[in-house]
């Protein structure tokens, strides 16, 4: 991988830059979720980028780019740059372990915050072409009927920029996508980015953390393939079993539970072979 050419091209929508860049100016994420959300926030209270949660040690845990407690709520932003088809069944389970991380034991319910997980997204994340997907739990039967759990799911299009309304809203996502700043926010968003390229110390972390992200995506892609293999080998093996088995069976030579026992079978599958054989 080139880092230099990449490195050149980095932009706001890079996670790594944008993770780095709320957490060191929180103010500017103070500014950012006024902007997306469209509430006032007097102040950011904690700002954490890559912040890990886990329910226990043999749960799936969670790497969330950029989780803050505004005010009296909790906002997770999530720089999507590439939409997964995952990406609803991901938004479910962040919120449950936002929530376990926000209960201790022994507070009441009622003590739940409020809590936002945001997708800032380069393309639609649900293909209906509205530049905003905003989710809260309602009534089927009476969508107007709300459930007031405070639990929000938001998804933005940057696609779609173009007709969000808001047009502090429409700057930033247009500069997202690569166009030039074009008002006080998204130039100083810049000028941050800018100066942080130009920061060795910085280049080295980021070098180090693209290196892990591969490092990680290649011992997955191994073990998947290992695990495919196994897959594979245990299918054939199956296969020869049943194969044996239908030849003892004609032969008739033992009992369905002695078959299943010399290769490795279950009398039911056994007896599944018999009963085919008698058909045919």
């Amino acid at each position: 991988m080139d880092y230099i050419v990449d490195w050149n091209k980095i932009t706001l929508a890079n996670n790594f830059v944008f993770c780095r860049v709320m957490e060191a100016e929180p103010e500017l994420c103070r500014k950012l979720v006024e902007l997306l959300l469209g509430f006032e926030v007097k102040k950011i209270k904690i700002v954490k980028s890559e912040y890990a949660l886990k329910a226990g040690l043999l749960d799936k845990g969670i790497r969330m780019d950029v989780y803050c407690k505004a005010d009296d709520r909790v906002i997770d932003l999530e720089m999507q740059t590439v939409v997964k088809s995952d990406l609803a069944k991901r938004t479910r389970y962040y919120q449950s372990l936002i929530d376990m991380d926000l209960l201790t034991k022994g507070k009441p319910y009622s003590s739940l915050k409020e809590s936002y997980i945001v997708f800032l997204c380069l393309s639609d994340p649900l293909k209906q072409n509205l530049p905003v997907y905003f989710f809260e739990n309602a009534c089927r039967e009476m969508p107007e009927v709300k459930l007031n759990d405070g639990a929000y799911k938001v998804f933005f299009n940057a696609e779609k920029c173009a007709i969000m309304g808001n047009e502090k809203l429409k700057a930033f996502f247009e500069f997202l996508r690569g166009q030039e700043p074009c008002d006080t926010f998204t130039d100083k968003l810049n000028r941050i980015v800018e100066k942080l390229k130009t920061d060795a110390m910085f280049r080295g972390q980021y070098m180090t953390w693209e290196q892990s992200i591969h490092e990680e995506a290649e011992y997955r892609a191994e073990k998947m393939a290992k695990k495919m293999a196994q897959n594979m080998a245990k299918d054939m093996q199956h296969a020869k079993a049943l194969e044996a088995a239908r030849t003892l069976l004609s032969m008739h030579l033992g009992t369905h539970e002695q078959i299943a026992q010399a290769q490795g079978l279950t009398v039911a599958e056994v007896q599944q072979l018999a009963a085919e054989q008698f058909v045919s």
